[in-house]
């Protein structure tokens, strides 16, 4: 599942809470075996492509973090920070 896949079924409002976390802890171990160098890149490949095809927006990227930063640690949450701070730059 790319990025825009991931995006639009995870902010389905009439998909449960529950289902929705669920797919974000799949997508999570989908990369838990990466690098990360390779986790980063894939990162900005699906941010170039999302920001081409007009789908990519820092609201939403926002909005993601603030869906995901509960179900993290203070340490992930401070990583998540970092790299949402390097896709606004680029």
């Amino acid at each position: 599942m790319d990025f825009k896949s991931f995006r639009k079924s995870f902010h389905r409002q009439d998909t449960p809470k529950a289902e929705r976390e669920e797919t974000l802890r799949e997508k999570a171990r989908e990369y838990a075996g990466k690098s990360d160098d390779e986790l980063l890149s894939e990162i900005l490949k699906n941010v170039r492509q999302g920001r081409e095809s007009g789908t990519f927006s820092d609201a939403g990227l926002e909005q993601f973090r603030d869906h995901v930063a509960p179900m993290l640690n203070q340490e992930q949450r401070e990583r998540l920070q970092s790299v949402i701070d390097l896709i606004k730059k680029g």
